[in-house]
């Protein structure tokens, strides 16, 4: 009986770590959710965002509110910059930078492996 409690414990243990392994931080969060909004642009046209779709509504379950709302502010005001055509340059560089790691990320999640940007 004892053991079979600690099998269990050991179990549940070894499943929240590979849950803690897949969640990326909430200021990737954050970024991952802006990167969304660039992609989804005019200045990533052509960009596939389905997987990052994937990975934002998967990293949403349990975050706070707060960061929730920040994610969506980050987002609002990304697609506000993409209008601006002074930005279009800067943007660009953004999604094919800082962007490509979330891009990647949302693959490996997809795909069951560690979900990590690449820095």
């Amino acid at each position: 009986m004892r053991t079979t409690a600690v099998i269990v414990l050991l179990s549940l243990a070894a499943a929240g770590s590979a849950i803690a392994e897949t969640r990326i931080s909430d200021v990737d969060f954050i970024r991952a959710s802006r990167c969304k909004a660039l992609a989804a642009s005019s200045v990533g046209a052509g960009v596939d965002t389905t997987k990052l779709d994937a990975l934002l509504k998967e990293q949403s379950h349990g975050r706070a509110e707060t960061i929730l709302q920040r994610a969506d502010d980050a987002a609002a005001r990304a697609k506000r910059q993409a209008r601006s055509t002074d930005a279009q340059s800067r943007l660009s560089a953004e999604l094919s930078g800082t962007c490509s790691g979330f891009l990647g990320a949302a693959a490996a999640v997809a795909s069951g492996q560690r979900a990590e940007p690449a820095s």
